[in-house]
């Protein structure tokens, strides 16, 4: 990985901006999340922005590894649920 910062350029729509609005009202549960995301409870408006992204980036792995394990889930057949059954059940006599 490369320290070179890029920055982008984000249109916002004006329902993007009332829940940027809402996220920096101070003393709320939201304020209090942006805050312990980035660590400060002064920030720039860059530092919020990355926050966003990191904290959206990261659903979204957590999203695709739900689809993985479901898409797994129904590649399996009755054998294969077997033998996983058969392998928890020696691990519990462990």
């Amino acid at each position: 990985m490369s320290d070179v910062k890029t920055r982008k350029s984000v249109p916002l729509e004006p329902g993007d901006m009332d829940r940027l609005a809402r996220l920096l009202q101070g003393g709320t549960p939201l304020r209090r999340c942006i805050n312990s995301l980035i660590g400060s409870e002064k920030f720039s408006d860059a530092a919020l922005m990355h926050a966003l992204v990191v904290a959206g980036m990261e659903h979204v792995e957590e999203l695709a590894a739900e689809f993985s394990y479901a898409e797994l889930a129904e590649s399996m057949d009755d054998e294969d649920r077997a033998y996983r059954a058969a392998l928890r059940t020696r691990r519990g006599r462990q």
